[in-house]
């Protein structure tokens, strides 16, 4: 999720989303979208959104590096 999206992109983006959000108000949505932002999960440019990939990260697994042959 390193593209910028709408709010609606989002939710049409994926069928989870759009099931979840079909019965919610556009005003659910936004208020979602502002406590993300908060929380840092996401970025926001103006009325376009992404997800926050070094916060996404910090939560990864770290890999075990690999020995040099």
């Amino acid at each position: 999720m390193d593209k910028w999206h709408t709010p609606d992109d989002l939710v049409v983006s994926s069928a989870i989303l759009a099931k979840e959000y079909a019965r919610l108000s556009s005003t659910t949505l936004r208020r979602d979208l502002t406590e993300l932002d908060r929380l840092d999960l996401i970025v926001r440019d103006k009325d376009k959104y992404k997800g926050n990939i070094e916060i996404m990260r910090g939560y990864m697994p770290q890999r075990k590096a690999r020995p040099v042959r």
